[in-house]
């Protein structure tokens, strides 16, 4: 009946994913306790997102990146030169050296 309640309350899959994961944890218990696979739902969901907060974050530091690119080209297309951080910028190397926390231009290429 419990492991019902779990069912409706997570969703089949998810107590079904759980009870495979449970089954080969070391030490577990042969037949576990509702409790037990509530915490391994609650556990897998948790690590879901934070996997997800650390993909969208890789994915936000990547198109911030592009911007910076982007902007400098234009200044160089336009001007042949920009200022960043009080220096004067008219290659990539000098941009990368301005700002210490840009990634070159394939950052986050696959």
């Amino acid at each position: 009946m419990d492991f019902e309640r779990l069912a409706l309350r997570y969703s089949l899959n998810e107590v079904q994913a759980a009870l495979a994961e449970y089954r080969i944890t070391p030490g577990a218990s042969f037949f576990p306790r509702p409790d037990e696979i509530a915490r391994v739902v609650v556990e897998r969901r948790d690590a879901h997102i934070i996997e997800r907060q650390r993909a969208s974050e890789a994915a936000e530091r990547i198109r911030q990146n592009r911007e910076r690119w982007d902007w400098f080209d234009d200044r160089i297309r336009n001007d042949g030169q920009c200022y960043v951080n009080g220096q004067v910028c008219r290659t990539d190397e000098d941009f990368l050296k301005a700002l210490k926390s840009l990634k070159p231009r394939n950052y986050g290429v696959v």
